[in-house]
């Protein structure tokens, strides 16, 4: 593996892990809940974050798109679905789409993280491959915050590490 790559492939197994451990004892129904109105619930934000690995996937030269990518089409946010995959789905995809992402990873030589991506990301290097890997392993971060926030809104006890 490309050492500037390592740092990000230990970051998004951990995230990898960290995700399937908040939703942990979130059942479908919680799910849908939301803190305020306006704001994203869990099952919008796994759907967002399994989209987001599918476009890092994808960022790293495999050509593979999200299970449900015709679900995603035209939505920006939870108030635009009508129906959201069951979280058990959601799980089994995250979980696959990590494995690929692993694998890929390990291949990436030094020309495959300079190459421009297909979309420029606002940090430096951003208008590299490696930056754009960066960018949306942070992404992960930002996002797994929220959902750990919504844990506790649930009335569920703050998700373990193991």
């Amino acid at each position: 593996m490309h050492p500037s790559v390592l740092p990000l492939e230990h970051t998004l197994d951990v995230n990898t892990r960290l995700l399937l451990n908040r939703l942990h004892g979130v059942d479908d129904s919680m799910a849908l809940e939301r803190p305020k109105e306006g704001t994203n619930h869990v099952a919008f934000l796994a759907l967002h974050m399994l989209d987001a690995r599918y476009f890092l996937l994808r960022t790293a030269g495999v050509e593979l798109d999200c299970p449900f990518k015709d679900l995603l089409e035209g939505k920006k946010g939870g108030e635009d679905f009508e129906a959201f995959p069951a979280l058990a789905e959601l799980r089994d995809a995250w979980a696959d789409v990590s494995k690929k992402l692993t694998n890929r990873l390990e291949e990436l030589s030094e020309q495959d993280l300079e190459a421009k991506p297909s979309f420029e990301f606002p940090i430096e290097r951003g208008a590299t491959v490696l930056g754009a890997l960066t960018f949306l392993t942070q992404h992960d971060g930002y996002h797994l915050g929220q959902v750990a926030l919504h844990r506790r809104y649930l009335g569920l006890e703050a998700m373990a590490y193991k």
